[in-house]
């Protein structure tokens, strides 16, 4: 192999194409996450459904890719299969849309995403091999506010510091967290017990998972702005 191909392969690295609409005829816009640099968007030649772009660049499909460009918006030079697809169906596929649009609204462009980038593919490869979704998708949700600096402090309240207790109630506040002043607003009332096992990753009852679905629908709401996430309602059909 000529050093040439070494520098050029030296440029390639593994992605995920998020979301991918058309730009013009021959070109379409595609948002991919990449291992090192994060989200980027690349304008691509995908010409028609039979040309190698396009085949290529699908959801759930493990790329190499090598972009140029110092703008926000970077042109594809080259795509190559990674693996083969990662097979989802049914709920599992909504899912993934689910972790692709999520990603796309809240990670910005151009944030390094070494971490997100290795939970994102293994909750995909987990979502292929369970039956029981959820779980997957909260470890994600809370991860991805983690990486984010958004992370939600499970160890005690806000406003008094005293640690969660398994026999309280706390009411949540986003993007402020937890406190023991009663609220109105039952949706934002946990019981401690729960808190402590979703801070654990211990989704081992239903009620844990209703709380869990119920708290992280709150929490990330304030990034996500009044816009719904269209694949929400692909659970609905």
């Amino acid at each position: 192999m000529n050093s040439a191909r070494r520098e050029e392969q030296s440029s390639l690295e593994p992605a995920f194409v998020l979301h991918r609409r058309p730009f013009s005829d021959s070109r379409a816009l595609v948002d991919i996450i990449t291992n090192r640099v994060g989200r980027v968007t690349v304008i691509a030649r995908v010409g028609n459904k039979k040309s190698t772009f396009s085949a290529l660049l699908q959801p759930f499909r493990p790329i190499l890719v090598q972009y140029q460009g110092n703008a926000e918006l970077k042109l594809l030079t080259r795509c190559e299969e990674l693996a083969l697809p990662v097979a989802l169906k049914g709920n599992a596929l909504f899912s993934g849309f689910y972790l692709n649009e999520l990603t796309q609204r809240l990670w910005p462009q151009n944030l390094e995403s070494t971490e997100l980038f290795s939970v994102y593919k293994t909750i995909l490869n987990n979502l292929v091999t369970t039956d029981v979704i959820e779980p997957h998708l909260r470890i994600f949700e809370i991860k991805l506010l983690n990486y984010l600096g958004y992370s939600i402090d499970f160890d005690c309240c806000f406003d008094s510091e005293q640690a969660i207790k398994a026999d309280e109630y706390y009411s949540y506040v986003p993007q402020y967290g937890f406190s023991l002043r009663e609220t109105d607003n039952q949706l934002a009332r946990f019981h401690g017990a729960s808190l402590i096992k979703i801070d654990a990753f211990q989704f081992d009852s239903s009620t844990v998972l209703s709380d869990a679905k119920r708290l992280m629908r709150q929490a990330l709401s304030p990034y996500l702005g009044a816009k719904p996430l269209k694949s929400r309602d692909l659970f609905l059909k």
